[in-house]
C-alpha cells in the first residue's frame, strides 16, 4: 500500500509491507485519479526504513554487520596515518571522521550540526562539566564533546569535566575508545557499551552522575527510545534548570512521541518544564535541501521539587525489584538522598 503524509511539517512517502513501514522523504509527488482511486507517484531521495528492523531480526543483523563494517573501514583508514598526523587534536580526529564518513555515506553527526550544538552549549551558565550522550557510534560527535567542554572550562585536564557516551555495539564501542585515545581525550571521554538505560544507570548508582549533575543531554540513538530515557533521566532527577537536551534525527525519520511531549512542556505533574526549538543546519550539499537538517534543543526552565515523591517512588520500586534478582539493589542510596530531599522541602 502506497501513501503520502506529512510528519512534523515534513511530507513523507510510506509503503507499507508484511514486515513493517518504510518511509521517506518526497523528492516530488503527484496524484492521478483512476474513477474514485487517487494514487501517488514519488520520486524518492535518501530512503530510510522505521519499524522494519524490530520485525525483522535477520535485517537488522545485516544492517549492524555494515554498519560495523564501515566503522571499521573509517578505524583502519584513520590509523593508516603517520601516528602524529592526528595525536592530541581533537578537532583534526572529528574532521578526519566526518570527512571519510562522506566519502562511505557514513551516519555520523556532521560538522555543521556540531558547530550548531556549540553555540546553544557555549550559553550555558556555569559553564557545563557533565554530558551524556546517547548513541556513541564511532566517536565522532563525543569527541566534539569532549574538546568543546574543555574549552568553555579554560581546562586541558580532564578535572570535573566529563563526557559519557551510550554505545550499544562492541565493535562500534572499541573503536570509538581508539578514537578518543588518539585525539588524547580519553581521561574527558567515556565509552560505556550496552544498552544506554542500564549504562545510565550503572553510573547514577556508581556516583558518576549526580541529582541535578547533568549539564547537557544528547540523543542520536534510535528515536523509539528517545522519550524513555528522555524520561529515565527525569526519573533520576539528573537535570539542573538551564540544562540542555540536543535531539538529532527529530524531522527525519523523526520522533513524533519525543517532539510532542517536550513542546508540551514535558510530563504532567513531573519534575521538569521545558521549552524547545527546531534549529535548521546548513547543508554540506550546497543549495541541495536534506531531510537531516535540524536539530531539536529543549531548555530546562523549571524544577517541582514536590514531584520528588513520585520519584521516590520510582527509585524504590526498582530498587525492591533488582533485590529479587540480584544481592545488592540498585538504587539503596539513590532513595535515602531522595527522600532526605522531600522531608527537607516539605517540611
Amino acid at each position: 500500500m502506497l501513501g503520502s503524509i506529512a510528519i512534523n511539517g515534513v511530507s513523507r512517502f510510506m509503503c507499507s509491507t508484511r514486515h513493517g513501514v518504510w518511509t521517506s522523504a518526497i523528492g516530488f509527488a503527484c496524484s492521478v485519479r483512476d474513477s474514485t482511486r487517487y494514487f501517488v507517484i514519488a520520486a524518492i531521495s535518501h530512503v530510510r526504513k522505521t519499524q522494519y528492523t524490530r520485525r525483522c531480526p535477520r535485517r537488522s543483523m545485516l544492517i549492524n554487520q555494515t554498519i560495523e563494517a564501515k566503522a571499521r573501514a573509517l578505524h583502519e583508514h584513520i590509523f593508516s596515518k603517520p601516528e602524529d598526523t592526528y595525536a592530541g587534536k581533537p578537532w583534526d580526529v572529528v574532521k578526519a571522521i566526518n570527512d571519510f564518513a562522506d566519502e562511505s555515506r557514513m551516519m555520523t553527526f556532521k560538522n555543521a550540526k556540531i558547530e550548531a550544538s556549540r553555540q546553544q552549549i557555549a550559553k550555558i551558565q556555569p559553564a557545563p562539566k557533565t554530558f551524556i550522550e546517547f548513541g556513541g557510534y564511532v566517536g565522532a560527535s563525543a569527541i566534539a564533546w569532549g574538546a568543546i567542554l574543555r574549552e568553555l572550562n579554560n581546562t586541558d585536564s580532564a578535572v570535573d569535566v566529563n563526557v559519557y557516551t551510550f554505545e550499544l555495539s562492541p565493535v562500534n564501542a572499541g573503536i570509538a575508545r581508539d578514537l578518543i585515545r588518539l585525539a588524547g581525550l580519553e581521561n574527558t571521554v567515556h565509552v560505556l557499551e550496552g544498552p544506554a538505560a542500564d549504562s545510565l544507570k550503572r553510573l547514577f548508582e556508581e556516583g558518576k552522575l549526580k541529582e541535578a549533575g547533568v549539564d547537557v543531554a544528547f540523543f542520536d540513538h534510535w528515536e523509539q527510545f528517545y522519550l524513555p530515557d528522555l524520561q529515565l533521566c527525569e526519573d533520576l532527577g539528573l537535570f539542573r534548570k538551564g540544562s540542555k537536551v540536543i535531539a538529532d534525527n527529530t524531522d527525519f525519520p523523526g520522533a513524533p512521541a519525543y517532539l510532542e511531549y517536550v513542546k508540551s512542556g514535558g510530563r504532567q505533574g513531573g519534575s521538569y518544564r521545558y521549552e524547545t526549538e527546531s534549529i535548521e543546519t546548513a547543508s554540506n550539499c550546497g543549495p541541495v535541501s536534506s531531510p537531516y537538517l535540524y536539530l531539536n534543543i529543549c531548555v530546562v526552565v523549571g524544577t517541582d521539587c514536590f514531584s520528588e515523591h513520585r520519584r521516590v517512588l520510582y527509585l524504590i520500586w526498582h530498587s525492591l525489584h533488582d533485590e529479587i534478582s540480584r544481592p545488592a539493589p540498585l538504587f539503596p542510596s539513590a532513595v535515602k538522598a531522595h527522600c532526605r530531599h522531600v522531608k527537607q522541602v516539605t517540611h
